[in-house]
């Protein structure tokens, strides 16, 4: 099995609204996508909320700080096959 994770942006990290992650559950032998909204806060567009109702709510700084916070939150459980920030 292919465990290496992809990344993939589609828009700019300040226009971006949505991150679904690809992920494979090695125990039911599933793949499925977690959506998380992206909330950019008005006076400071670098600034954004990583939102899921299952994970909570995280301030994020950056596309990178993204992949790690949901490395963070998803990767504990599941393998991470893809983020795509569009």
């Amino acid at each position: 099995m292919d465990t290496s994770m992809k990344i993939t942006v589609k828009t700019n990290y300040l226009l971006a609204t949505r991150v679904d992650v690809v992920a494979y559950d090695p125990e039911s032998k599933y793949e499925f996508v977690v959506k998380f909204d992206l909330y950019h806060y008005p006076a400071e567009p670098q600034k954004a909320r990583l939102f899921n109702k299952t994970y909570g709510s995280v301030d994020v700084n950056s596309k990178d700080d993204i992949v790690k916070t949901i490395e963070t939150l998803v990767g504990r459980k599941f393998i991470i096959k893809e983020i795509i920030i569009k």
